[in-house]
């Protein structure tokens, strides 16, 4: 069970540095500091296969999948499929986004996003991951 913000183990999957700076700082803003970070989709999923995280950030474009990529592969994953996801992307289009959303993503979050916009997020990423607790 999660029980706040600090419970979360999280891995950034973004490909530039400046936004994984930028996602980093905002989650350790509100007490999450077991952070990592990867800059692909494959490398996203290697680290998660060897220490499953509670929440992946991502991206919706990585050098070699999309986010809507990175999730499915995610969620066909047995040891994967319980790791919440949550989207940030400047993506606006609903032909885009609705895949996550079908796909389970816990929340999309907004770029640039503010830290009650985060806070929600993370919100709704609790209560993905508590299902028993609503």
């Amino acid at each position: 069970m999660y029980a706040s913000f600090q419970d979360l183990d999280v891995l950034i999957v973004e490909p530039s540095t400046m936004q994984q700076r930028a996602v980093r700082e905002a989650l350790g803003k509100l007490g999450v500091t077991r952070v990592q970070v990867a800059d692909s989709g494959a490398a996203a999923l290697a680290a998660m296969r060897e220490v499953p995280p509670a929440l992946a950030v991502g991206a919706m474009y990585l050098s070699d999948m999309s986010g809507v990529e990175l999730l499915a592969a995610m969620r066909a994953d047995e040891t994967l499929a319980g790791v919440a996801f949550v989207l940030v992307s400047s993506e606006t289009r609903e032909e885009i986004l609705d895949p996550i959303r079908q796909s389970g993503a816990s929340a999309i979050l907004p770029k640039p996003f503010s830290d009650a916009d985060l806070v929600a997020a993370l919100a709704a990423t609790l209560d993905w991951l508590n299902p028993h607790q609503r």
